[in-house]
Parts: C-alpha cells; structure tokens; sequence
C-alpha cells in the first residue's frame, strides 16, 4: 500500500524557500506570491505567510511603505519590470530595524515565456558598512598623505607634487613663478619659554594667516619642523615681495597675539624666469639658500635670490 507524504509542490516549494539564508519569493504568471520564505519575514517583519497570494503590486508597495525612497521600491512594480533580470540596490528600509536590503528579480520562463519570477532580498547591510568604512579610511589615508596633521596644510610631498604642477605651466605660458620658504624666528627660545604646546599653536596661527592672506591660486604648505613654503604662480620678484609682505606682517601680528610679545618670521625667495632649465627642487635649494642669508642679516629679513631673478632693492620700500 503506497504511503502519502502528504506533500504538495507549493509546500516543498516553501521548505526550500525557508532553508535559504535569503528572503525569497515566488510569483505565477498572474504576478500572484505563491511562495514566501522565513526570511523575507525577517527581513520586512510580519508573517511570511500574509504575503502569499498578494499581488506583487501590493507586496511592493507594502515595503515601499517603510523603505527611505519608496520610488526606488516602484521600480519592481509589475507593469514596470520588463522581461528580464532587474536589480534594486540599494533599498534602505527605515523603522525600529533599519536595514539595507538588494532586492533581485529574475523571470521564470518555458517555451511559451515567462510564467512567473523568483525575487531574492538580501540584506546587505553589513557589507555596506563595511565598504563606508573601507572607502572612510581611504579617505583618511589619503588625506593623511597630502595634509600636515598639526596645520592642516599640504604636507612637504603634497606641495611638491604641485610645485611640477605649476613648473610645467609655466613652462607652457613661459611665465615667471616663485617660491617662498618661511621660518618662525627662535623657535627653540619660543618652545623652551611658552611650552612645546603654545609652540605649535604659533605655527598653527602663522599657517593660517599665510594661507588667509594668499592669493586665490598661491599654496601654502608646511615645509619640515616650523618652516612654511609658499608657491606663488605668476610672480616676478617685485611681485613676489609685495605679496609676501602682506601675507607676512599679517601672519606675524597674530602669531604675536598668540605669544602676547612681538614675533618675527625670516623668508627666503626664489624666482623661476623663462627660459630657464631649472627644476622645482632647484627653487627649493634657492629659497633654502635665500632664507639662511636672511637669517644671517637678522629676525625679519627677507631675501630674495638674485642670481636668478633680475630685480634689485626698491630703496622707497613700498615695492
């Protein structure tokens, strides 16, 4: 005598549904739920088994309802899905378990066409999270390799980069450049009477005023230790002290408002004048040069390289 299982297609069809780790549906020809897995339960809440023999319209626009862009969710819609495989991503359902879900379509067909579909929702969530964070830390590192920590300027590798920048534009335009190197006169003295900390807070102010006084297009970046560099596109010597001077008597005022005594700042310039053969790194060296003669004339000096650049001393000062 044969034994009855007591088993029907829908409900095999179901237990293999409920054993999937996605949520799972089933849709006849006539876009009616025959099937609904345990896991799309989970997924939007409720029972599982008030979605079968919904109409997919009305099963979509049930987790429209809850989801943060319900227009999103219309996509699936009956009469908007075309005859094959459609993908929302991402459905982010919004209520007391918030949740990014990827919901797949994809048509069941014989010979005469599709006869129904099969949608699979899979909560992506975590997989989210963790591409934020990943992409969060590639920000963070790449941010870490062009800005300087301390002042939230360009660091040294970042400048030099647009240093070639600038070199090669000017080439191009067979136009002059310049580029400053500024350092905080008795640093050491400052440190060692005021605190390491009060130290670095001068530096911070004089990064700021230097970047806040610049023009649009001149950069300012931390050089090493308390030095800053300028890059001043478009400058010839005259032009290049006239701006420094601005950018400098502003830095040096609130770096002394900082101290709560008088601070001053060497700075040491070189020019780029086409047609020239000079490299970026030669302008570093030149300022570098430009900037230990400034020191040597004393606190406040500025100097500008003349080997290079054809300029002399304004003696009305207001150059």
């Amino acid at each position: 005598m044969p034994v009855s299982l007591g088993w029907t297609a829908d409900r095999a069809l179901t237990a293999l549904l409920d054993a999937l780790d996605e949520g799972a549906l089933v849709f006849d020809e006539r876009q009616t739920c025959r099937a609904a897995g345990r896991r799309v339960a989970e997924l939007l809440g409720g029972d599982a088994r008030s979605l079968v023999g919904l109409h997919r319209n009305e099963l979509v626009e049930r987790i429209a309802a809850i989801a943060a862009s319900p227009e999103g969710v219309r996509a699936l819609h009956d009469e908007v899905l075309a005859g094959g495989s459609t993908v929302a991503d991402p459905i982010e359902i919004v209520g007391p378990h918030p949740r990014t879900l990827a919901w797949t379509s994809v048509p069941i067909e014989d010979r005469a066409g599709v006869i129904g579909r099969i949608d699979i929702l899979r909560d992506v969530s975590r997989e989210r999270r963790a591409e934020e964070d990943s992409a969060a830390m590639a920000r963070r590192l790449s941010l870490a390799s062009i800005v300087d920590e301390l002042t939230g300027l360009m660091n040294r590798r970042r400048f030099e980069e647009e240093a070639q920048r600038e070199h090669r534009r000017s080439q191009r335009a067979w136009a002059p450049y310049a580029l400053a190197r500024v350092d905080v006169d008795g640093m050491a003295r400052i440190n060692a009477a005021h605190g390491r900390e009060k130290g670095d807070e001068l530096l911070c102010r004089v990064a700021e005023e230097l970047k806040a006084t610049r023009r649009e297009y001149d950069l300012v970046a931390r050089f090493v230790d308390d030095e800053l560099v300028l890059l001043l596109p478009g400058c010839d010597a005259r032009t290049a002290k006239k701006v420094l001077r601005r950018a400098i008597a502003a830095a040096v005022r609130k770096g002394g408002e900082v101290l709560g005594e008088a601070m001053t700042l060497c700075t040491g310039v070189a020019v780029w004048t086409p047609p020239s053969g000079e490299l970026p790194a030669d302008l570093v060296d030149r300022a570098g040069e430009a900037l230990v003669a400034a020191r040597t004339k004393g606190p406040g000096s500025l100097e500008i390289d003349l080997d290079a650049a054809e300029w002399k001393d304004d003696p009305t000062g207001d150059a």
